[in-house]
Order: structure tokens, then sequence, then C-alpha cells
């Protein structure tokens, strides 16, 4: 059964790395399993919902959502896709086991407050809905109302919204310094709170000080392939928050570790020309994982 094919694919994600990183310990980044949907981010919840236990919150491109809990001997797979209406999700952000955002291409984003049994769109409405429905990207403030920031892209009205209480409203962020044609691919909130990054189509990284107000490029390092920079994700090390992980395609992985100043490449244990446009999943602070398209899940233990 195919199902079965992809719960064994995911059982071995986090039960198999001593071996592996036993056989490549000087990799920056280890290969974990192979395959099918096209994944783009894991949540893992270990010792859920029992000691010896984990759970795997994952989003696909073509399958919409999955959670996995797995004995290590053992998995369920399940799709927890009710109310999404589309598939193509292209990140998922897991506050806890109960409590995921889903953003996806063309519906705008969606939460479940039940672990995935139902999901509500929470695109606003009228003059204060989310301007674009093509969501790439999330983050929040862990405030009681909850404030959200999106990245989107779009033909018209791309940029970035924010809302004030938790996607009931929303209002679009100044693109002040930002290429006219941006497109978001993914943002991030650094530390200070103050602190944004933001991968874009074509211009590579820029970052704001200033919570979004305005923009500079930060690029130092990062190599142009065809002359441009598309670049895709950037993840920041919330113990360290001068650490960050970006992926830039057709060139691979690069790592920061003076705030996005200068970028040097990360790619020992990556195959030769992959691509990872899905983004880096972080499970701790120096424990990451990709989805490396159509070539498997792969891990990095020292923040890459």
């Amino acid at each position: 059964m195919q199902c079965n094919h992809y719960v064994k694919l995911f059982s071995r994600i986090a039960f198999l790395a001593l071996a592996v990183l036993a056989q490549n310990a000087f990799a920056q980044w280890t290969y974990r399993i192979a395959t099918d949907p096209i994944i783009r981010n894991i949540s893992v919840f270990a010792g859920i919902p029992s000691a010896g236990t984990n759970t795997l919150i994952v989003s696909t491109i073509t399958d919409g959502m999955y959670k996995v809990v797995d004995s290590g001997f053992s998995s369920t797979f399940q799709k927890i896709n009710s109310g999404l209406p589309i598939v193509e999700v292209r990140f998922h952000s897991a506050i806890d086991i109960n409590t995921i955002y889903a953003g996806t291409e063309g519906a705008g984003l969606f939460k479940t407050i039940d672990g995935g049994t139902n999901w509500t769109a929470i695109n606003g409405s009228v003059g204060t809905a989310l301007g674009c429905l093509n969501v790439r990207s999330f983050n929040f403030d862990p405030t009681p109302t909850r404030t959200l920031i999106v990245g989107t892209a779009c033909r018209n009205n791309s940029g970035f919204y924010k809302s004030f209480d938790d996607g009931l409203t929303w209002s679009r962020l100044g693109n002040v310094t930002l290429p006219d044609d941006v497109a978001v691919s993914s943002t991030i909130r650094g530390v200070p709170s103050t602190t944004y990054f933001v991968a874009t189509s074509n211009y590579g990284i820029f970052k704001s000080t200033d919570s979004g107000a305005t923009w500079a490029a930060a690029i130092s390092g990062i190599t142009a392939p065809n002359g441009t920079l598309n670049a895709f994700n950037v993840v920041v090390n919330s113990a360290i928050p001068t650490n960050l992980l970006t992926y830039i395609h057709g060139s691979g992985m690069y790592r920061s570790t003076d705030t996005g100043a200068t970028w040097i490449l990360s790619n020992t244990g990556l195959p030769a020309g992959f691509a990872a446009i899905g983004g880096i999943s972080r499970e701790s602070d120096s424990v990451m994982y990709i989805g490396v398209d159509k070539q498997g899940v792969y891990k990095t233990v020292n923040g890459g």
C-alpha cells in the first residue's frame, strides 16, 4: 500500500540518526530517508503522544498536511486536510501539537486548533482582507492576541501583511527599499523582534532592523548563478541569533554567523545539484531538517 510505504519512510527520520551520523561524522548534512511527497516543512514533537514516541507534522505541495505518530517500531500515518481547499501547502508552523498554521498557494492562510482535524481560513474580509492568497511564509509574536506576519507572492499586491488579532484583520506593510517586483519566498523574525529577514526571487536576502519599515540587501558572499539570486527561506538560530541558514537555488545552502553580514557555503553531505526550495525545518537550535526535492530528507546537528 502506498500509505504504508510513506509511513515506513517517515518513521526513519528521527530514529536512524545515530547510525547515519556515525558514518558521516564530519558532514554538515547527513542523508535521512527517501521520500515520495514533495515536502515543504517538518515539525517534530518528541514524547508525544506518550514517552518513546514522536509525532511529526508534515506539509507537502502534493498531498497537503500529514500527521505521523511513530514509536520507532510501528507508525500511524494520517492525512489532516479537512477544511483545506488546496493540497499545495507551501509551509506550516506548529505552535504546539494542536495549534498549527498552514500557508497555501492560492487559498491563503489556515489555522487548526485541534491538531489538524479541522482547518479554518483566517484571511480577513473586504477592506481588511489578506491582499494576496499565495502565502509563502509565516511568523508570529507569542502574545495573547498573537500578532501574525505573512509573506506573499502575487502578480499584484505581493509583499508582507500583518495581523494584530490572529488573522481576523490584515494590513499591508510597506516594501520601502525592496525591489518593486519582489516575490517573497520566505521571511523570518530574528532576535530582537524588530529584525526581519526575507528571501526573495531574483534579488537574494534582504534585512530590516525596523520591523519591515526599510530594507537593505544582505548578500555578501553569496554566488549568483546565471546572474540571479533566487533565495528560498531563511532560518535563524534562536539560541544564537547571529547564526542563520538560507538556500539559494542553483548555488546551495549558505550559513551566516554574523546576522547576515556575510555568508559561506554549507553544502557538505548534500547531493550535487540538489534543490531544497521547501526550506529548512528546525527541531532545535542545532538540529534541522531539509526536504531535498525527490532526493530525500537531510539533517544537520550543528546548525549547518
